[in-house]
């Protein structure tokens, strides 16, 4: 169950044309009830999702599967499983100045894609790493802060170590 759920044209199934151009602008999604996603784009190109906060999604606050030319920017994503996941063909995505904080599993995931520009973001306090990689090719990880990341102990602050930094897994 997704808070928001961005779909290709689901008239003609899955292999349809991908939904394009959405926008999505200051918004706060609250997971806490129980919901998997804060905000799911499946088949999606030309999308902007910006300024949004997402709080408590069980599994991923903001998840892109199967798009291109999308960007996520600016947001604020608190005590997700894994705060940002881009995956199986998503190419040209921008994720970029970002804050992921206290999530469960990995701050920013990204897998099987191309020209994917992770940029700007502050990711802090998780019990995963900051980021995880697979798969992809051209991927630009720069200018990102990571602080007390990898600790296992769910994202508290105080269950890491000093300069416990869990940046890169891939």
């Amino acid at each position: 169950v997704a808070v928001i759920d961005i779909l290709y044209n689901t008239q003609k199934g899955a292999d349809s044309d991908p939904a394009n151009g959405h926008e999505l602008y200051e918004l706060m999604i609250d997971c806490t009830a129980g919901a998997e996603y804060g905000i799911r784009a499946l088949s999606v190109t030309r999308a902007t999702i910006a300024r949004v906060g997402v709080f408590g999604a069980l599994s991923v606050g903001i998840v892109f599967n199967n798009g291109w030319i999308n960007r996520i920017e600016g947001c604020s994503l608190q005590h997700c499983g894994i705060g940002i996941k881009a995956f199986q063909e998503v190419n040209s995505v921008d994720i970029l100045n970002n804050i992921i904080e206290h999530f469960s599993l990995a701050g920013i995931a990204v897998f099987s894609g191309m020209n994917m520009n992770v940029q700007g973001n502050c990711i802090e306090g998780g019990a995963g790493p900051a980021i995880v990689a697979s798969n992809v090719d051209s991927l630009t990880i720069a200018n990102n802060y990571f602080e007390s990341n990898n600790c296992g102990g769910g994202g508290k602050d105080d269950e890491c170590s000093a300069g416990t930094n869990g940046g890169i897994k891939g």
